[in-house]
């Protein structure tokens, strides 16, 4: 790689960064290596329906929820979950959780170990301050030789904010 290349990419990826930062979305950085890892472990132990799996193994479904890595969230994130810092919300992300996202999140694992190519849900979550927040969640999903950081989108669907 030439010198002007490698300027390139680099312009690109701050392009990418201040398009991430100052989206009006919340959106999120996330690595989801361990709850590959994860799966196909469940897969070598003869695992073939995962929705069952984990709908009777709830403690197993909320283990796999802490697998996910947050690795960043942009502005909008905080404003939206009522956090003065990323620091802040990373530390408290388990309180925006209700008993009922476990089921979304089955299904985002099961969208993953069926190899779909994205995943969506419109759910419930609660801010810092405990205020219910309805959201989309929309999120691509990465094969395994991709890379498997990617980014999550949350927005507020307009039909339950008016």
């Amino acid at each position: 790689m030439n010198s002007d290349e490698a300027d390139e990419i680099n312009v690109s990826g701050k392009h990418y960064q201040r398009l991430f930062e100052d989206a009006e979305v919340s959106l999120w950085s996330v690595d989801l290596s361990e709850v590959y890892i994860h799966l196909e472990l469940l897969r070598q132990q003869g695992v073939t329906d995962l929705e069952a799996h984990l709908n009777d193994d709830k403690d197993l479904a909320w283990k796999m929820t802490r697998m996910v890595k947050v690795n960043h969230v942009n502005a909008a994130t905080l404003k939206l979950y009522g956090a003065e810092s990323e620091a802040q919300f990373v530390k408290l992300m388990g309180k925006v959780f209700l008993p009922e996202s476990i089921y979304v999140f089955i299904k985002e694992f099961c969208a993953i170990w069926e190899g779909a190519k994205s995943f969506r849900s419109e759910t419930k979550r609660l801010s810092l301050s405990g205020e219910e927040l309805y959201i989309i969640i929309s999120m691509p999903l990465p094969h395994k030789d991709a890379d498997l950081k990617i980014c999550l989108l949350y927005t507020s669907p307009s039909p339950r904010d008016s």
